[in-house]
């Protein structure tokens, strides 16, 4: 019997998501080139503020996002909680603490 492995590879959640850096970088720009010039009348400030507006929502759903990546059992009240009640701060880090308790056996 041989042991298999899986060769496809998984970004996951952190820092090392492609999309995760992109934005983040695009983010950046963006906001070199308003203190620079020092006008906020151009279409850059609209995509910048897109930009922020994606990634707060990242950062808002990420208890959430990490429960579906993990197959959590419990990921819909995670949802849930991190919709209604993350806003709070306290509910937020409760529901990000909840999702990253639960590994999927990965073997």
């Amino acid at each position: 019997m041989s042991n298999e492995s899986s060769t496809t590879q998984s970004y996951g959640i952190g820092i090392r998501n492609p999309i995760v850096i992109c934005i983040a970088v695009v983010a950046f720009l963006f906001w070199l080139r308003m203190i620079f010039i020092g006008r906020a009348d151009s279409i850059f400030t609209y995509y910048f503020i897109l930009v922020f507006i994606v990634g707060g929502g990242y950062l808002y759903l990420l208890p959430s996002i990490i429960a579906l990546s993990n197959r959590h059992p419990d990921f819909v009240p995670i949802l849930l909680a991190n919709l209604f009640l993350g806003a709070t701060g306290l509910v937020w880090f409760g529901t990000l603490f909840w999702a990253t308790r639960y590994r999927l056996n990965r073997y």
